[in-house]
C-alpha cells in the first residue's frame, strides 16, 4: 500500500486533483470506468516522476556544492505539490534540515513544505522566526508555511543560524545501529539487507559504524573506505573527505549502495 497505491493516489493531487483518484473509488463495479481511472492515476504517477527529477536535478545545480547546515530553497518554476517531495530529496542528499518555497497563488506570497534529519524538531527550530510567516505548522519532522516573497532572503539566513549548533551536534554524535567490520560485507551481506527493503518512511535503511579505517580513494562523488584488507565504495555528498584520512566512518546501507553519513578523526 505505502509503495504501491499511495503514491498514485497522491499523485492525483500532487499534479492534478484529488478528484481524479475519489473516480477510481466511484467507479464501484463499472470495470471499464475502474480501469480507465487507474490508467489515468498511473500516469499522473509517471508524470510526478519526471516532474520531480527534473526539478531536483535543477535545483541541485542551484544549490551548488557549499552546502548550508539549513537549507532553503526558493523554486520560482515548480508547483505547490512537488515542494514536499523536493524537500525529502534535499534531505536524502544533503542531511540537513531543507525546506522547499515555491510560488502562492496570492500575489507576493509563497508557501514551503519543510522536512528535517533525526533529532531535529523542525517546528521548535522555525518557532522563534514566526514573526517572519503569515502562518505555519506540521510536526518535528515536517512542516508547512507560507509568507512573504520579501522575507526569503531574511529567512534563509536566520534558518541557517538557527539549525547550525543543532546540525553541529548531531554530526558529532555518529549514530549507527551497529559497528561493521568490513571483512564481514560481500554478497550474502548484501542479500540479508535486501531482505530490509523497501526504505522509506518509518524503515529508514541501516547505518553501520566502521572504526579504524581510512579513505583510500576520492573519485567525483565516490569515495572508497578501507579496514584492514577490505574495502567498499560509498557515495559522498555532503562530508568532505581527502585522501588517507582516518578515523571512524558512517555509511548507510541501501541494498547494494552505500552513502557516506559522517566521519570521526582518530
Amino acid at each position: 500500500m505505502a509503495f504501491g497505491v499511495a503514491p498514485r493516489i497522491n499523485a492525483a493531487g500532487r499534479m492534478a486533483h484529488p478528484a481524479e483518484a475519489l473516480a477510481v473509488f466511484e467507479a464501484g463495479l463499472d470495470e471499464e470506468a475502474a480501469r480507465q481511472s487507474v490508467d489515468r492515476l498511473n500516469q499522473l504517477n509517471i508524470e510526478r516522476r519526471r516532474t520531480v527529477k527534473a526539478h531536483f536535478e535543477e535545483l541541485v545545480e542551484s544549490v551548488g556544492t557549499n552546502t548550508p547546515p539549513g537549507l532553503v530553497v526558493y523554486r520560482e518554476t515548480s508547483r505547490k505539490g512537488i515542494a514536499g517531495l523536493l524537500a525529502s530529496k534535499c534531505v536524502e542528499r544533503y542531511s540537513v534540515p531543507s525546506i522547499v518555497l515555491v510560488p502562492s497563488t496570492a500575489p507576493g506570497q509563497v508557501v514551503g513544505s519543510g522536512r528535517s534529519v533525526p533529532g531535529i524538531d523542525l517546528v521548535e527550530t522555525l518557532r522563534p522566526l514566526a514573526e517572519l510567516f503569515l502562518r505555519f505548522g506540521g510536526h518535528a519532522q515536517a512542516v508547512g508555511l507560507t509568507m512573504a516573497v520579501d522575507q526569503i532572503e531574511e529567512f534563509r539566513e536566520r534558518f541557517a543560524r538557527s539549525v547550525e549548533p543543532l546540525v553541529r551536534r548531531d554530526s558529532q554524535r555518529l549514530d549507527a545501529e551497529a559497528e561493521l567490520n568490513l571483512s564481514f560485507v560481500g554478497r550474502h551481506f548484501d542479500e540479508h539487507l535486501l531482505r530490509l527493503e523497501p526504505f522509506g518512511e518509518g524503515n529508514p535503511p541501516p547505518r553501520f559504524l566502521i572504526r579504524m579505517a581510512e579513505v583510500l580513494s576520492v573519485r567525483n562523488r565516490w569515495v572508497r573506505i578501507r579496514q584492514g584488507r577490505s574495502s567498499i565504495e560509498a557515495l559522498c555528498w555532503d562530508v568532505p573527505v581527502t585522501e588517507q584520512m582516518k578515523g571512524d566512518f558512517l555509511v548507510e546501507f541501501y541494498g547494494k549502495t552505500r552513502i557516506l553519513r559522517g566521519f570521526t578523526p582518530r
